[in-house]
């Protein structure tokens, strides 16, 4: 899948686009989930929240894979390289919530 306009064959390889008749504009480049969920309303640590979330389920979903294969008596090599794969992202986006936990700002109506 291509974003953006197609590169003159002139601009082709080239380091600078700046030369080149057309630059890509940030409306050319794919949507960035980040940015609308952000738009949205989403605090990064509620952001952060979501991500834990999701990751979560795909972990418990890829183990329930992974079972079902092992019961089935079927190659689960893969299943289960994805799965530590998937069990690292979570790792890594639990450590980042910690993070914006300590850091996020407490709420207005703490007592005085």
């Amino acid at each position: 899948m291509r974003f953006g306009p197609a590169v003159p064959p002139s601009c082709r390889g080239r380091f600078f686009w700046s030369s080149c008749p057309r630059v890509l504009s940030p409306a050319d480049s794919p949507p960035h989930r980040y940015d609308k969920r952000m738009a949205a309303g989403e605090t990064r640590l509620e952001l952060a929240r979501g991500r834990v979330r999701e990751a979560e389920q795909r972990v418990e979903v890829q183990r329930e894979l992974v079972r079902e294969l092992t019961r089935n008596r079927l190659a689960t090599h893969d299943a289960e390289e994805l799965l530590l794969i998937f069990e690292r992202t979570l790792q890594v986006l639990r450590e980042h919530l910690a993070e914006e936990e300590r850091t996020h700002d407490p709420p207005l109506n703490r007592p005085k």
